[in-house]
């Protein structure tokens, strides 16, 4: 069974939506190979933007959705929008569990990324190449999957304007 992760950034433009659609189509084609989408499945915490966006196309080719939420409180702590958008996901995904933290955060997010590597066999990391000052973000993701030994794929945003 191929298990892809994902990791990358929450606030897209809609030309970087339109940038990570693509590519991430490209790269799951690419790495489901003979194997088929049916044997695929995809390993999301289910955050705005890269990771929705994700789970959107792995259900669209017809590959399931693990989904590991940071915090009992993650749903709250999302726009109106993305409320609906997780609560549909969510609603398609053949697994969801929760991390043990009551309160998102830095802490709910690292415990919640290492989940996600700990159950994945490739990680898909959409980056613009900043290494932000605020921990638990996509460079660290990367960092611990690439130590891990676990192939990344990065799709890197070029030319989109704001992420």
């Amino acid at each position: 069974m191929l298990r892809i992760g994902v990791t990358g950034h929450t606030d897209l433009s809609p030309a970087a939506q339109t940038q990570v659609r693509d590519g991430m189509r490209a790269v799951i084609r690419r790495l489901t190979g003979g194997v088929g989408y049916d044997r695929m499945r995809g390993v999301t915490c289910l955050a705005p933007g890269t990771d929705m966006i994700f789970a959107e196309i792995v259900l669209e080719l017809g590959g399931g959705v693990e989904v590991v939420v940071p915090a009992r409180n993650y749903r709250q702590t999302l726009s109106p929008k993305s409320v609906e958008e997780f609560d549909r996901l969510v609603a398609r995904a053949s697994a969801v569990d929760y991390m043990d933290h009551g309160d998102s955060g830095i802490p709910a997010f690292r415990s919640a990324n290492a989940e996600l590597l700990r159950r994945s066999t490739h990680l898909i990391a959409v980056w613009n190449g900043v290494i932000p000052a605020n921990p638990g973000g996509t460079g660290e993701v990367m960092d611990s999957a690439r130590a891990a030994g676990m192939p990344v794929e990065v799709i890197r945003l070029h030319g989109t304007g704001d992420v």
